[in-house]
């Protein structure tokens, strides 16, 4: 079995590839939902001419591409990091974007971001970078949301039902099955928790999957509902707002017809019948100010109003009178603001002709721009819940059918200089901008995009962000814009209780889900806890343990299985024991033998130490025998070596007092037919007799008595049989097939070192009879030498040296000649100082070193004595040197006159010349006065005749 430390490796490496293929199912899924969500978009661009869609379908292959390679890449390299970060860094930058050019999908695609960065982490990344992804995952999904629901981005299109239904069947079903896979990758503690929530995974997702589109759907009918609802409430407002000016410009022009006016501003009538007239003109209006009749110049000549009198006052500034003045028609002014009381009026104004149509004056009606409020919050389109906001060119409100804290306030974000421009023309009252400045930038977004119907939200502290419903229509007398706004809780309320219901619904289907799959979980796992309980007991050791399952099913065939192999286990368990019990015996045994082999190892170690360190055979065969006896404890040991014939083992050694007699009298055994020791010898293989009594090989030895029990081991070296190692005991079958195996080492040392000795002798005698050879050479060419050479020493003083002729002889050199060994004296009065050392060449002496001193009283110290005999040493081998130099030279001459006179000789072909050059020849050589050459005869061979050379 595997250690722990070699199947880590492994069980991680096949973690790692189950993640991988975790990974690629991911990159795979999500390439096919992509190219799927892909040609919804395809369809829609080539159906819908908006840029928007041909955007989506190039952020949409970007995603596919990148998806493609990356799972690619991840099949290649197996880098499972960098594929998960690759895939979140594509879902949390692909989903945001998408969110730039589309509304509707910010939800959805918020939980998806962080639930498949979730799932790529989990399933790939250590677990600080799970944090640092879940992070960024929150991160995207709250940035998405903003998006959604707080930038207001213009330009996005709205979702359609059909993206809406593909998105949420495409991921709902990546989240499913990535969902049920992953969940089956993990590892729980219990089965049960595992169905439970695969179970609920399983139910909740589809049931999401199907209830999302129809509350999309209905969200979507509900706010086209209410969109139809409020432009037709606002093109009522608007028409009710166009009647009324319409009523005003056609009373204004008839009053401007009367004959009272006309006269008047000719100067015919009296003012106070004009002034009757113009009474009973405005009296039908509730919210009219004021007639005011203006002369050609704009002074205000006469007006109805007496409370707020405007009699004499130049008034040619105004817009009402220029254009009344520049254009026949009567006109309507825009609301106009009173600079110094704040006042907001609005003025109907058409200009008076005489019968020659000259110019000859302005009849204004003048009313509080409150009757624009009036009029909206009268035609209010749906109580208090929907309402009406009108708005002028610069989107100031006039009039807001439920919040009149809006009023004359302006939504376009202006500087001092435009605000000041504004109300220099009277189109903005008095006032700062903190005061006149709405900050709505969502709204002023939609007033100046002009979008027919959008979403926005304008209460404060609404749960439900961005859900009112806005329609705007431009009205045609005036530049004006009519918004009609319904807040998202009053028309998405069935929206709302259908939630509510939902929720309720799958809350109940939830609770449903889970009680049934405990329930299912627990019916499915009780047989299996069954199964494992019985584990349990089979691991504790109860092998009798049953599970008592009757089923035809996959878990009933486990279950059969587990009991037939727990039968089959204790059926193994007790013939294990029973084969335990015996290899324990047989171990003791073994255990026992061991133990006896190594103590006899040990002793043949011994043994083999106590012979190794003698190489005489003559010690070293007693020495063995007396030591095997001693260490084992044999009552005899001897040891038999082969005669040169190896017809008889003869007995060389002995320790017993039987052996030393045999000794005595020279005992031998012949190989092969006599004793044990005779077969071991001619066999070369040991034999033990446990019963010398019973063995017919044994022989019975007078000598030795007492012997109950033999082994013979051969002596063999490389192959051959040298001799016999013969031990006995006094014990009946005191040796075993071990001893002998054992005991065979030692036989084998023992012949090896009775083969060292006998080489060993051998080798000291080849040595002395070469040495002996080598001195009597070394004498005989000294002794030639010296014959040869006139000179026999040298002599070297201080004064100078001299080669010697005769010899030297004194008492110490007699005395170092004689012994062979340094002599040393000490000086005296009587005698110098002198130390003799002879010269000797291995062995041979060639003289003596003789070295006097000259101070009388010196005393040789042992390293000048040591130095001397040194330098003695040196000097024979220096001299041996010379004279084999010598010696070459001369053998080299000789050898160079041989060849010369061979040479003369060859240099011709006629024999009496040739004996005469070689005769010559040698007498030149050697020096002598006389060479003679002596013809022989030769006898004939028979059959041939006698020949003379």
């Amino acid at each position: 079995m595997r250690s722990p430390e070699l199947q880590q490796p492994s069980e991680q490496a096949a973690k790692d590839n189950n993640r991988i293929r975790t990974l690629l199912l991911f990159g795979v899924a999500g390439f096919l939902a992509v190219v799927f969500v892909e040609g919804l978009y395809y369809n829609l661009a080539r159906t819908a001419a908006a840029w928007q869609y041909n955007a989506l379908l190039i952020v949409n292959t970007v995603l596919a591409i990148l998806l493609l390679l990356n799972t690619i890449l991840l099949a290649r390299i197996k880098n499972l990091a960098l594929a998960a970060w690759i895939f979140i860094a594509a879902v949390n930058v692909t989903f945001p974007i998408v969110i730039f050019f589309i509304s509707g999908l910010g939800v959805i695609f918020a939980i998806s971001s962080f639930i498949f960065t979730l799932i790529f982490a989990v399933q790939a990344l250590p677990r600080r970078s799970v944090t640092v992804a879940a992070v960024v995952g929150f991160l995207v999904s709250v940035f998405v949301l903003l998006v959604e629901f707080a930038l207001n981005l213009p330009n996005r299109l709205a979702v359609t039902n059909q993206i809406q239904q593909a998105l949420i069947i495409a991921i709902g079903s990546i989240i499913l099955f990535t969902g049920i896979y992953v969940i089956n990758q993990i590892e729980f503690k219990s089965m049960r928790s595992q169905l439970n929530i695969t179970f609920l995974v399983a139910i909740i997702v589809p049931v999401l999957m199907m209830g999302i589109p129809p509350i999309l759907n209905t969200q979507k009918l509900l706010s086209d509902k209410a969109i139809q609802t409020l432009q037709f409430g606002a093109r009522q407002t608007g028409d009710k707002l166009e009647a009324f000016f319409q009523e005003n410009l056609d009373s204004v022009q008839a009053g401007a017809s009367l004959p009272s006016v006309i006269g008047f501003l000719k100067g015919e009538e009296t003012g106070e019948e004009a002034l009757g007239t113009l009474r009973a003109l405005g009296s039908a209006y509730e919210d009219l100010i004021s007639y005011s009749i203006l002369d050609a110049n704009g002074i205000v000549l006469l007006e109805t109003n007496e409370l707020q009198s405007k009699v004499g006052t130049d008034q040619s500034r105004t817009s009402y009178f220029r254009n009344a003045l520049s254009n026949q028609p009567a006109q309507l002014s825009d609301v106009l603001f009173d600079q110094q009381t704040g006042a907001a009026g609005i003025y109907f104004s058409i200009r008076v002709e005489d019968e020659r149509a000259r110019v000859i004056g302005v009849l204004v009606m003048e009313y509080d721009a409150s009757v624009l409020q009036h009029i909206v919050a009268a035609q209010n389109t749906a109580g208090t819940n929907s309402y009406v906001i009108l708005f002028d060119e610069y989107h100031t409100v006039l009039a807001n059918a439920i919040e009149d804290t809006m009023l004359y306030k302006t939504t376009l974000p202006l500087n001092v200089s435009q605000l000041a421009d504004l109300q220099a023309i009277q189109r903005l009252p008095p006032g700062g901008q903190e005061n006149l400045l709405l900050n709505l930038p969502e709204l002023e977004n939609n007033l100046t995009t002009g979008a027919p119907s959008f979403v926005l939200e304008l209460e404060e502290n609404d749960p439900s962000a961005n859900d009112d419903q806005a329609v705007q229509i431009r009205m045609t007398s005036k530049s004006w814009v009519l918004m009609a706004l319904e807040p998202g809780e009053v028309f998405l309320q069935p929206l709302y209780e259908q939630l509510r219901g939902s929720i309720l619904v799958i809350l109940l289907l939830t609770i449903g889900a889970g009680a049934i799959a405990a329930l299912t979980s627990n019916i499915l796992v009780a047989p299996i806890k069954q199964i494992t309980k019985a584990a349990e007991q089979i691991k504790s050791g109860d092998l009798l343990a049953h599970t008592q399952i009757q089923r035809i099913d996959e878990i009933g065939t486990l279950a059969n299985v587990l009991d037939q192999t727990t039968a089959q286990l204790s059926t193994t368990l007790k013939e294990l024991e029973q084969r335990v019990a015996e290899r324990t015996y047989d171990l003791e045994i073994a255990r026992m033998q061991s133990e006896e082999r190594s103590r006899n190892l040990e002793v043949i170690s011994e043994v083999s130490r106590a012979i190794s360190a003698e190489q005489r055979l003559d010690v070293l065969l007693p020495l063995i025998t007396q030591t095997v006896s001693e260490k084992f404890d044999f009552y005899h040991a001897g040891i038999f070596l082969l005669d040169p014939t190896k017809m008889y083992a003869v007995l060389h050694a002995s320790n017993s007092p039987g052996g030393q007699r045999m000794l005595a009298r020279g005992h031998r055994l012949e190989v092969g037919q006599t004793g044990i020791v005779g077969y071991v010898a001619q066999t070369g293989k040991p034999r033990i007799a446990l019963d010398v009594g019973a063995d017919s090989s044994y022989f019975n030895n007078p000598d030795l008595p007492e012997t109950h029990s033999e082994m013979a081991l051969p002596l063999t070296v490389r192959g051959e049989v040298i001799g016999v190692l013969d031990v006995q005991s006094t014990r009946q079958g005191a040796f075993t097939d071990n001893d002998a195996s054992s005991l065979s080492i030692m036989a084998d040392q023992i012949a090896i070192a009775i083969e060292n000795a006998r080489l060993f002798e051998r080798t000291q005698q080849a040595l002395a009879e070469t040495q002996a050879m080598y001195s009597q050479y070394v004498r005989q060419e000294w002794r030639s030498f010296a014959q040869q050479s006139k000179k026999i020493g040298y002599f070297q003083s201080i004064s100078g040296g001299s080669l010697l002729d005769k010899p030297v002889s004194t008492a110490a050199i007699q005395q170092a000649l004689e012994q062979g060994a340094v002599v040393a004296l000490d000086g005296t009065a009587a005698s110098q100082p002198t130390v003799v050392v002879p010269v000797k060449l291995r062995g041979e002496m060639l003289g003596v070193l003789n070295v006097v001193s000259l101070q009388k009283e010196r005393r040789w110290t042992q390293e000048e004595i040591a130095l001397i005999q040194t330098a003695s040493d040196r000097l024979a081998l220096a001299l041996e040197n010379a004279r084999l130099l010598e010696d070459s030279l001369r053998r080299a001459e000789r050898e160079r006159r041989v060849s010369d006179i061979t040479s003369h000789i060859r240099s011709t072909n006629d024999p009496n010349e040739m004996i005469r050059l070689a005769v010559q020849e040698l007498k030149n050589a050697l020096g002598v006065s006389r060479v003679e050459v002596l013809p022989q005869t030769v006898s004939a061979q028979p059959g041939q005749s006698e020949t003379t050379t």
